[in-house]
């Protein structure tokens, strides 16, 4: 079962390393370059984490998704990778929040409303 990556994925396992379709970036990462295809029995799984697009049928047919839920699952990903939960997942793409911190609450992001600016309306 194949999958063609539509990110860079770090490889940590040192003994991929050597494959000659490893790139490795300025800060040191190895990582699978976007548009590499693998051959891996989870493949399926990569694409319905928004990771990687089916690069056959059989991938396809596993991951079970149509075009739409995978270009969701794709746009996803990232607040996904950050460990945004789903219902912030807009605030994460409006920038009013980058991530949580080690307490879960909000990182402010560029675009960060004070909760006091909300309550205006009130008056």
């Amino acid at each position: 079962m194949k999958c063609r990556y539509v990110i860079d994925v770090e490889e940590p396992r040192q003994q991929f390393w050597d494959d000659e379709r490893i790139v490795v970036r300025e800060n040191g990462r190895h990582v699978w370059p976007i548009g590499t295809i693998e051959d891996n029995p989870r493949a399926y799984r990569l694409v319905r984490n928004g990771v990687a697009e089916p690069a056959d049928d059989e991938c396809r047919l596993m991951a079970a998704m149509s075009s739409d839920q995978m270009k969701i699952a794709q746009r996803n990903q990232v607040p996904f990778g950050k460990g945004i939960q789903p219902e912030d997942y807009q605030r994460f793409f409006d920038g009013e929040i980058l991530g949580y911190d080690v307490d879960g609450n909000d990182i402010p992001g560029p675009n960060w409303k004070d909760e006091e600016d909300d309550d205006d309306d009130d008056e």
